[in-house]
């Protein structure tokens, strides 16, 4: 099921004409607005102007469902993209907290009343994709920018990072079973303590890999992880 969630300060006549295109996708999709509060966070973090979070996603991405599914989201994201690319929502925080300014505030006005490092823009559109069986949930975060033509070599890089992301994690997987089961031969005389931290440690680094946040390079077209 698709479920997208905007910041209120999109017009609502764009709002329904998106949620008029997302039904003909999916008749069980769910759009709302939600006001997502103060935030304290990097730009590329800060709340989407307009969420799209798919559930039940395998590695083989939309493509398992069918072309028409595949392409009809795609060009729906491409329309919402340049709907919230118009629609620019600024955060400013006197202190350490942002607040999110409204859409319709001159941005002229946000630079003479703040200091250059404090205000931020929430990114047009992310699009979150949970997995079947786990609770992992990749974060494509399509950054302020970009051209329809751009938006379209995005959404298409998309498939192959999951399919990569997937066969990585399996891997993992595999490496973890090998050594649970042959735990001397891979421990050798390290204390136990010091093996459980480490085990620790990769499955940490493992989760920053596949429950992560891409960001689209356009320029070398490829979604590089975020910290």
């Amino acid at each position: 099921m698709i479920t997208v969630t905007y910041i209120p300060e999109l017009d609502e006549a764009v709002t329904e004409a998106l949620r008029a295109d997302l039904l003909k996708i999916d008749p069980q999709a769910k759009m709302t607005g939600r006001d997502p509060g103060p935030q304290a966070i990097v730009e590329f973090a800060l709340p989407a102007i307009i969420g799209v979070a798919l559930a039940g996603v395998s590695a083989g991405f939309l493509q398992e469902a069918g072309k028409d599914l595949y392409n009809g989201l795609k060009a729906w994201i491409i329309s919402a993209y340049e709907a919230a690319n118009q629609t620019p929502v600024y955060w400013r925080g006197p202190r350490r907290e942002p607040t999110l300014r409204p859409s319709d505030t001159n941005e002229s006005s946000i630079e003479f009343e703040r200091e250059p490092h404090q205000t931020k823009m929430s990114p047009p559109l992310k699009l979150a994709l949970a997995h079947d069986d786990t609770s992992t949930r990749l974060t494509f975060v399509f950054p302020q920018g970009l051209t329809p033509e751009q938006v379209d070599e995005a959404y298409d890089a998309i498939p192959g990072t999951v399919d990569v992301i997937g066969r990585f994690a399996a891997h993992f997987e595999r490496q973890v079973s090998c050594k649970t089961t042959r735990h001397k031969t891979y421990r050798g005389t390290m204390p136990e303590d010091m093996w459980l931290e480490k085990q620790m440690h990769e499955r940490a680094a493992m989760h920053e890999i596949t429950d992560g946040n891409y960001l689209f390079d356009y320029e070398n077209l490829i979604w590089v992880r975020v910290l």
